[in-house]
C-alpha cells in the first residue's frame, strides 16, 4: 500500500507581480478609457495546483487475478508565463 503522505509534494510558494494601468480621455463628446496590463512580469514558474488520483484495485482470485494493484497519478497545472494585454473602451 502507497503511503499517501509521503506520496503528495505540496505546492511552493505561489508569487506573481501585475502591473495594470488605465488612461481616461475623450474625443469629441465620446470618453474612451485605455488599458495596458502586464500579467506575471517577474515570469516566475508558478504551479496552479497539483491532482492526484490514487486508485486501489483488490485482487480477485475469480479472474485470476492474484496481486493487489494500486497507482498514484498526477496533473500538475502551471500559471501563465508573463503576458501583456492592451484594450479600450
Amino acid at each position: 500500500m502507497i503511503d499517501c503522505v509521503n506520496a503528495i509534494s505540496y505546492l511552493e510558494d505561489y508569487h506573481r507581480v501585475d502591473f495594470v494601468t488605465t488612461y481616461a480621455f475623450k474625443i469629441g463628446k465620446t470618453n474612451i478609457q485605455a488599458n495596458l496590463n502586464f500579467f506575471n512580469l517577474l515570469a516566475r514558474k508558478n504551479v496552479k495546483y497539483r491532482q492526484y488520483i490514487y486508485s486501489y484495485v483488490p485482487s480477485n482470485p475469480r479472474n485470476g487475478q492474484t496481486a493487489v494493484q494500486s497507482t498514484v497519478q498526477g496533473l500538475e497545472l502551471q500559471s501563465l508565463d508573463f503576458t501583456t494585454s492592451v484594450g479600450w473602451c
